[in-house]
């Protein structure tokens, strides 16, 4: 099990503090759960507009507006990931996110299946995760 080395140096433009690494990390190794549990809301949901400004007006007493303020939640974090990811790296993108929302994958790991170098797979997933922090803050 490769070790997450979660600092790296005030220099790098793509510098985040520790914890703030790690909260960013552990926020992104939550997508394949999001991805399922939305996936599963759409059945749950026909005919519901998913516009959370409509939707979260007030109190959500009807189960069918709490599901579609779940589901409108769970859209806008993984799309953080993925505009992330498009953002980072885009030749191989369903691969990056895998990569990058699996727990404890290091570089030895992921170079079976993404044709990086050592150096550049490092260097996207800092901005990765800078990336998704950045996005983050703008709309959670």
């Amino acid at each position: 099990m490769p070790v997450i080395r979660s600092e790296v140096s005030k220099k790098n433009e793509y510098y985040l503090p520790k914890h703030v690494f790690l909260e960013t990390y552990h926020f992104c190794c939550q997508y394949p759960d999001w991805v399922v549990e939305y996936a599963e809301l759409e059945n749950q949901l026909k005919g519901i507009t998913y516009d959370k400004e409509k939707v979260d007006g007030g109190k959500a007493e009807d189960p069918m507006v709490k599901l579609a303020i779940r589901r409108e939640e769970l859209w806008e974090k993984i799309r953080i990931i993925e505009e992330s990811a498009r953002d980072t790296e885009d030749l191989f993108l369903e691969e990056f996110i895998k990569a990058m929302t699996t727990e404890n994958v290091g570089y030895d790991t992921v170079r079976e299946y993404l044709p990086l170098s050592r150096r550049e797979y490092y260097s996207k997933r800092r901005k990765f995760y800078y990336l998704v922090n950045m996005y983050k803050q703008e709309r959670l």
